[in-house]
C-alpha cells in the first residue's frame, strides 16, 4: 500500500488501464486453448477396429485325406499282327476315338485265302474217301455174318473206315486254322478307347506277334486315378468301405479347376514298406475325357464323418505365440481372444476345437487393429482405414 501511495496519481491511472487491457485479451486466448485441448483429446481417443465377421457352425464334416494322384487308363492294349504279311491298309488316325470292332489295319490276305481253298479241297477229298471206306466196311460186315469173309478182312476195312473219319477231323481242324488266319488279316479294335501314335504304314511287311506294335488303344471311360495315402488310414478306410463305396474327388486343372466325383474301387494288397503308404485307385466316369491319362490331379478321399464338428472360416484362424487363435466378437462389441486347435481344413473352412460356441461371430478380416478386449465395429465388405470423424460403434 505504501508502494501505491508513493506512485503519482497520473502513473497509477496508466497502470490501472494496462492491467485492464491485459485482462480483456487474456481471457479469450485461454478459452481457445481449452477448446483446442478438448478437440485433441477427442482425436487421441482409441477408435473401434473395423472388421468383417463370419459365423461358427456345428455340423457333420467329412474326414478327408488329400494326395496327388495319377490318371491311368482302365485298360490298354498294344495292337500287333498275329500273321506275317504285307500291310495293305491303315484305317485309323493318331488320337482317334475308336469303338470295339472298328477295323484298324488290313494285311494282304491273298496267301492265306489260297491256303484256305487248298485245305477246303483236301477236306472234300477226305470226305469222299471216308464215304467209300464206310461203304466197304458196311458191305464186308454183312458178308462176315454169312462166313464169306474172314474176321481179319473185316478188321482191315474197319480200320480203314476209322482212319478216313480221323482224316476228316484233321482236315477240318486245318481248315479252321486257315480260316482264322484269314480273319487275322483284318485287325480290329478289341475295345472302345483312344488310339495312340501310329507306328506302321501301308506297304510294310510285318511278322506275327513280333516287332513294334502298330499302336496302343487305351480305355478312357471309365478311368482310374491312382494315389497313395499313409498307412494309418488303412483300417478306417477298410471299415467304412464295408458300409458303402467311399467318395473320391479329383480336381482337374489345379486348385481353381473342375472337381470330379468318383468312388474308391481298389486297395492294394500290401503296404509299401519304403514309404509307409498304401496304394489306392478311384474309378471315375470320363465321357468328356477331361481326365487325361498320365496327368496329375489333386485327390481328396473321404474316409469318414466327424460328428458335430466346429467349423469356422479359414481366415478367422490366426497364428500367435500361443498357437492358433480366433477373435470372437462379444455382445458388447469387444474382441475376445480364444485359443483353438485346428483339427482339419477343407476348402475355405477350418475344423477346430476350443472354447467357442455354435453361431459365435469370429473376425475374418481386419485383424491388424484388433486387440484383446478392444472395441470393434462390424462392417460389410473389406474393412478400410477410417478417420475418427466417420467411426461409429454399432448400436449408436
Amino acid at each position: 500500500m505504501k508502494f501505491c501511495h508513493s506512485i503519482p496519481a497520473s502513473s497509477r491511472r496508466k497502470l490501472f488501464l494496462a492491467f485492464l487491457l491485459a485482462g480483456v485479451f487474456f481471457t479469450p486466448v485461454v478459452a481457445q486453448d481449452k477448446k483446442a485441448d478438448a478437440k485433441g483429446a477427442m482425436k487421441a481417443a482409441p477408435q473401434p477396429a473395423l472388421v468383417r465377421v463370419g459365423a461358427v457352425q456345428r455340423t457333420d464334416v467329412p474326414i478327408t485325406v488329400n494326395a496327388i494322384g495319377t490318371v491311368e487308363p482302365l485298360m490298354k492294349v498294344s495292337i500287333q499282327s498275329q500273321v506275317a504279311g504285307r500291310v495293305e491298309e491303315v484305317l485309323f488316325t493318331e488320337g482317334q476315338m475308336v469303338k470295339k470292332g472298328d477295323i484298324l489295319v488290313k494285311i494282304d490276305a491273298r496267301p492265306f485265302e489260297a491256303r484256305l481253298n487248298e485245305l477246303q479241297a483236301k477236306l472234300d477229298q477226305d470226305r469222299v474217301a471216308a464215304k467209300n471206306a464206310q461203304w466197304n466196311y458196311d458191305r464186308y460186315r454183312e458178308l462176315e455174318s454169312s462166313g464169306a469173309v474172314t474176321a481179319a478182312d473185316l478188321h482191315k476195312y474197319e480200320a480203314e473206315d476209322a482212319s478216313a473219319q480221323e482224316a476228316i477231323k484233321g482236315s477240318e481242324a486245318a481248315l479252321a486254322s486257315a480260316r482264322l488266319q484269314v480273319e487275322y488279316c483284318v485287325i480290329k479294335s478289341p475295345m472302345d478307347g483312344r488310339a495312340g501314335e501310329r507306328m506302321i504304314d501301308p506297304g510294310n511287311v510285318v511278322k506275327a506277334n513280333e516287332g513294334t506294335a502298330f499302336t496302343q488303344i487305351i480305355q478312357v471311360d471309365p478311368i482310374w486315378v491312382s494315389f497313395s495315402v499313409p498307412e494309418r488310414y488303412l483300417a478306417q478306410i477298410r471299415t467304412n468301405q464295408k458300409e458303402g463305396a467311399l467318395p473320391v474327388d479329383a480336381m482337374i486343372g489345379g486348385d481353381e479347376g473342375e472337381k470330379r466325383r468318383g468312388e474308391l474301387f481298389f486297395i492294394d494288397n500290401a503296404v509299401n514298406q519304403q514309404t509307409g503308404t498304401i496304394r489306392l485307385k478311384g474309378r471315375f466316369n470320363n465321357s468328356d475325357t477331361k481326365l487325361w491319362p498320365g496327368s496329375f490331379v489333386t485327390v481328396s478321399l473321404t474316409v469318414g464323418i466327424r460328428k458335430d464338428a466346429l467349423l469356422v472360416p479359414l481366415n478367422a484362424v490366426q497364428a500367435s505365440q500361443q498357437g492358433s487363435v480366433v477373435y470372437v466378437v462379444t455382445d458388447d462389441m469387444k474382441a475376445r481372444l480364444v485359443p483353438v486347435t485346428v483339427v482339419d481344413t477343407r476348402e475355405n473352412d477350418a475344423v477346430v476345437e476350443g472354447k467357442i460356441e455354435d453361431r459365435d461371430r469370429v473376425i475374418v478380416d481386419g485383424h491388424v487393429r484388433v486387440v484383446e478386449g478392444g472395441a470393434v465395429k462390424i462392417v460389410d465388405g473389406k474393412p478400410e482405414v477410417a478417420t475418427a470423424a466417420d467411426v461409429k460403434v454399432s448400436g449408436e
